[in-house]
């Protein structure tokens, strides 16, 4: 018995052992296949690929998949996932080629069989895949697929718009928009057809305004050599998307923000030094009241690199415009008065000594307190303090209490005060980068330069009342 057994045992082992290597030799078949058609589809084009090419193409695949199906049903986790991934990519060679030679609808029927795949693979987690070839060990990372993954998602919007299959397409490339491994011309392309998918149903909303928007951004961020693939090819470019935004407006007189959409598109015609449409786009925001002053410091900027002195002055009467229109009275003072106290603490040695006036009380703020001598209109009340119990740096403070209210567990009326005060500190210091301490969104900061910097807090006054607090701090080394 005791024979028999070892002889069984040893011959299921055998078996084992030998089915694997089947698995895995069908395997290295397959992907070898694999690779030649790969270097076979990569010498077609648009204009020469025959259905002589699409038969050859079926041909590889027919012999291919096969040789997969032993680890599909058979083989373990690892060959069954590299398998999955070869049928997969087998098929959407074959469907890209479709596309390519323009049969839209056959592309469409490959590629959409094999989606749930392609998600599946998008899927960083279900990486690396493991393979033998020619007695090594390869290994495909998320990296070598990914970039396949957007191509996928790019292809299908396309396909799909060609084929009305608008819904499906929208979907598609808002895909391709967001997948981090996408390149700026795939953003492009998928911009794009949004662009196309609303024009083709004729729906002059606001959802048209949105996707024009995006194709011209993405459009601005292709580089020079892409700029001149679309030129040459007569591809809509930014100036298509320009005219359909102008359009838009015109036909909406009752859409809000005009003055913003149009401001945002002529940064975009800036970031690619179109000046004349820049400066065009800047000039019919400012005719529709712009009054977003971060907006009107880049039209400010722009004039100034581009040395327009009549369109630097242009921009300088809006601002005032802007700020003598604002109902908020803090933030209608908020840039002069700002601008003086940091012009101060950019001079620490001597920022405390200009800024403090006669010791004062607080109800809001314990420890030795002094007039500051910057008021902020609209605050409840402006002082200046000091620290100087540190061995490392002296810290010199300007604060304003802003607002307050019963407590209101940091949400209501105080709450938006406080988001608009952050975007106009925003927009005063364009350059400056925001960081929120403690990852609270109710603990804004920039940091000017090594010495000064912003801080606007919105907080619960323990037994007290919710406030907002404004400092402007300043330090140097002793």
């Amino acid at each position: 018995m005791y024979r028999i057994f070892l002889c069984c045992l040893l011959a299921s082992i055998f078996s084992s052992v030998t089915k694997a290597q089947t698995i895995d030799d069908n395997i290295e078949k397959g992907v070898r296949l694999y690779n030649e058609m790969r270097a076979y589809e990569g010498k077609l084009t648009n204009a020469t690929t025959k259905d002589s090419n699409i038969t050859r193409l079926k041909n590889y695949i027919a012999e291919a998949t096969p040789l997969f199906s032993g680890a599909l049903s058979g083989g373990t986790a690892e060959q069954q996932k590299t398998a999955r991934y070869f049928v997969t990519m087998l098929q959407y060679e074959l469907g890209f080629v479709y596309g390519m030679k323009g049969e839209n609808f056959k592309g469409y029927d490959v590629l959409k069989k094999i989606e749930t795949d392609i998600r599946y693979y998008s899927d960083s987690a279900n990486f690396p895949l493991r393979y033998k070839y020619t007695g090594k060990d390869y290994v495909i990372k998320y990296s070598n697929f990914a970039p396949t993954a957007a191509e996928y998602y790019t292809g299908m919007g396309e396909i799909c718009t060609n084929t009305k299959k608008y819904d499906e397409a929208v979907g598609f490339m808002q895909q391709v928009i967001s997948f981090p491994y996408t390149t700026p011309w795939f953003r492009y392309i998928a911009a794009n057809k949004l662009w196309e998918n609303r024009r083709y149903q004729n729906k002059r909303d606001e959802q048209y305004l949105q996707f024009t928007m995006m194709a011209l951004q993405m459009c601005s961020r292709v580089d020079t050599m892409y700029q001149r693939l679309i030129r040459e090819n007569e591809y809509a470019g930014m100036h298509d998307f320009a005219d359909t935004l102008d359009r838009l407006i015109q036909q909406n007189p009752s859409w809000g923000k005009k003055g913003v959409v149009y401001a945002t598109a002529a940064t975009y015609f800036d970031s690619v030094k179109d000046n004349t449409a820049a400066i065009a786009f800047y000039r019919k925001a400012i005719a529709q009241d712009l009054s977003n002053k971060k907006l009107l410091k880049h039209a400010i900027d722009f004039a100034l690199r581009t040395n327009n002195a009549g369109f630097q002055m242009e921009v300088s009467v809006a601002i005032a415009t802007a700020a003598a229109t604002e109902p908020d009275e803090v933030i209608r003072n908020l840039d002069k008065v700002l601008r003086q106290v940091v012009a101060s603490a950019n001079d620490p040695a001597k920022h405390f000594s200009e800024m403090r006036g006669k010791k004062m009380t607080s109800r809001r703020h314990s420890g030795k307190i002094y007039h500051a001598s910057v008021e902020l209109p609209g605050a409840i009340e402006s002082f200046v303090t000091d620290f100087l119990d540190n061995n490392a740096a002296n810290y010199y403070y300007w604060k304003s209490f802003i607002d307050e209210e019963e407590p209101a567990q940091l949400k209501g009326r105080l709450k938006e005060r406080y988001k608009a005060l952050c975007d106009e500190i925003s927009s005063i210091y364009p350059d400056a980068a925001v960081i929120y301490q403690y990852n609270n969104e109710n603990y804004f900061q920039i940091k000017l330069n090594k010495s000064t910097t912003i801080e606007l807090n919105y907080y619960y006054n323990e037994g007290y009342k919710d406030v907002i607090l404004l400092t402007v701090i300043s330090s140097y080394p002793k």
